[in-house]
């Protein structure tokens, strides 16, 4: 997965036969920039944090799973 500007994220499948990645579909949850993508402790999607204080769980297609708030500005990093 990535995000970008355009407060959009993107989702890759790894085609196995030939090492390269195949793009699958665009989700868009976020209002403002996404800041930062990391997978899940369990390996079965992303969190994905963005400029309008918003934090989603993910699953591996983009399907959101929770929304979190409570920050006061933009957040830039997830662990």
């Amino acid at each position: 997965m990535s995000g970008s500007v355009d407060t959009t994220n993107k989702i890759y499948t790894l085609d196995e036969t030939n090492g390269q990645y195949t793009f699958d579909k665009e989700v868009q949850y976020h209002d403002g920039f996404v800041m930062n993508i990391i997978p899940t402790c369990t390996d079965d999607g992303f969190i994905s944090a963005g400029g309008d204080k918003k934090i989603f769980q993910l699953d591996t297609m983009g399907t959101p799973l929770m929304e979190y708030n409570g920050h006061d500005a933009k957040i830039n990093s997830l662990s």
